[in-house]
């Protein structure tokens, strides 16, 4: 029959199965995702939640997740097989300090995405300064020659050739959920292994919520010093071919993980991937500075960074000094203070008296306003000094009065009542130590703003306590603040640790025969002196 002019052709495209999993179901092109997901749930149970669930297309390794496209947007024809899996599911994650936690994660959102959200839930700020680093299969020790320095084999394709590395120990154990080196380490809840994978949710934070991580686990290094197992498991490239194709082992941050062949129970390294950090606070960071130091030291352990000797023998120093300090009582005491914030019911009780007071003002009695203001005078005999060019520093003696911001001299305590010396206004200054512990020289240095520049002032202590309490009313002058704050003692307490950091301890459990180079230089290094020579240096 003709077609008149006016009539359209009603022909419905034509449908095809598509097989999802073992279910067929009819569609056409022109059906969106969202509509294949609702004639799949008929085939489903009902009972079960499904949220975490989405369409993998394993041949072309993709996430169906935008529901609006379309099958032929996608590409998709009757030929495709599609699966309807969960995309939450568990890795075994090392942290650079190299504790390995079994989470869980989101597959079908992108690597830095993915990252973020770790970071976001661990209280590492700057997510984007890390990524994944994924270990291939590792060669056995029977596919590599004797000697541990041979030539590449091509046969071996990209595979990376280690001794005995943490790969090889983890990469046929599926079981382990958590490969732990020190009690401190990060534990779940759980008592069985089996039960974290019986685990169901909707929400990713709930995986590290099972976690027993709080910030002072993660803040500090589980171990005390550095034990010969853990050099077994460190990847030591051997050459600069190996660094090559160990710095390649990167993930692409725009796609997922299950888009670049990652698996569950896959073991992942979570490390810093760009040398430039911005915003470093100590007092936010505590957790992404021990790991960014944890980071530093392995790297340096297995000669996986470069640097020279003279850096190498620094941090070696630095990592003898932290680990010392960490024995001390008074690093004990600093570190509980700053990280747990266990304060006891002294300092509570007070912190609200000072509270009170602060709050009260002007209705409390003459006599504790007499009693504050007498507080905001310091006074005390110190040693002053203005440097000049070609000429020795020259210190005099001479009676201080810190008056809030306002800094006067005499030259004696009988004069305070007359004309000071010279007057100098704080506000503003630059206040800066000159501390030397060991000649027990305990020095201000002050940078003071005028019309020709900065002009610098040196005030001598005779004592560490007197420097502390100086220093403490110094930096808060230059704020505009003066010592009757609460402030100042908490300044002033804090100046006071930092000095006896820095006093030598004599008792201390490291002597010389206690250090082991190979815990602080790489092996090359090690080799290349005597233990003596090492130890000397540092």
């Amino acid at each position: 029959m003709p077609i008149s002019v006016g009539q359209r052709s009603t022909t419905n495209p034509p449908s095809w199965n598509l097989t999802i999993d073992s279910k067929v179901i009819p569609v056409t092109g022109s059906k969106s995702i969202s509509t294949i997901l609702a004639h799949l749930m008929d085939y489903l149970d009902s009972s079960k939640d499904y949220s975490d669930y989405a369409l993998w297309w394993p041949k072309a390794k993709t996430w169906l997740t935008n529901t609006k496209w379309t099958l032929d947007q996608y590409g998709i024809q009757s030929d495709s097989h599609l699966t309807f899996v969960n995309t939450q599911k568990y890795i075994r994650l090392q942290l650079p300090d190299l504790r390995i936690l079994s989470i869980r994660v989101d597959f079908s959102s992108s690597v830095f995405a993915s990252v973020s959200k770790l970071c976001n839930d661990l209280g590492i700020r700057h997510p984007e300064e890390l990524s994944y680093l994924h270990l291939r299969k590792i060669s056995t020790n029977n596919e590599r020659n004797s000697s541990p320095r041979r030539r590449h084999n091509p046969s071996c394709g990209g595979v990376l050739n280690r001794h005995n590395s943490m790969g090889d120990s983890l990469a046929n154990n599926l079981s382990t959920t958590s490969t732990l080196f020190t009690p401190t380490t990060p534990k779940l809840r759980s008592t069985s292994a089996s039960s974290c994978h019986q685990r169901t949710g909707t929400n990713l934070s709930k995986s590290l919520n099972n976690l027993a991580i709080n910030d002072g686990d993660l803040a500090r290094t589980p171990y005390a010093t550095t034990t010969k197992h853990l050099f077994s498991q460190l990847i030591r490239p051997i050459n600069l071919i190996e660094k090559c194709r160990l710095n390649n082992l990167w993930f692409d941050s725009s796609k997922s993980l299950m888009e670049q062949n990652v698996r569950e129970n896959d073991f992942i390294l979570l490390r810093f991937k760009y040398y430039a950090f911005y915003d470093l606070n100590s007092k936010f960071d505590a957790i992404r500075i021990n790991q960014l130091y944890e980071q530093a030291k392995w790297s340096i352990l297995s000669e996986d960074i470069e640097c020279t000797e003279e850096e190498m023998m620094t941090f070696a120093a630095l990592q003898l000094q932290i680990q010392i300090q960490s024995s001390s009582k008074s690093m004990i005491t600093f570190q509980t203070n700053d990280f747990n914030d266990n304060y006891d019911n002294t300092d509570i009780d007070q912190a609200l008296e000072r509270l009170q007071n602060s709050l009260l003002g002007n209705m409390r009695s003459h006599s504790i306003h007499s009693l504050i203001q007498t507080k905001e005078f310091l006074c005390d005999y110190l040693r002053f000094c203005k440097p000049r060019r070609f000429l020795l520093k020259s210190f005099k003696r001479y009676w201080f009065v810190l008056h809030n911001t306002q800094l006067t001299y005499y030259t004696d305590e009988s004069q305070q009542r007359n004309t000071p010396i010279e007057k100098i206004s704080l506000k503003g200054c630059e206040i800066l130590p000159d501390v030397n512990i060991s000649t027990k020289k305990y020095a201000i240095r002050l940078m003071i703003p005028s019309i020709d520049g900065m002009n610098e002032a040196l005030i001598k202590c005779s004592t560490e306590k007197q420097y502390a309490t100086w220093m403490a009313a110094f930096r808060l002058a230059s704020k505009g603040r003066t010592i009757d704050e609460p402030s100042y003692e908490t300044e002033r307490e804090s100046i006071i640790a930092l000095l006896n950091m820095q006093l030598p301890i004599s008792n201390s459990q490291h002597t010389k025969a206690d250090i082991q180079p190979d815990n602080y230089v790489s092996l090359k290094f090690a080799k290349k002196y005597k233990t003596k020579q090492v130890i000397n240096e540092k």
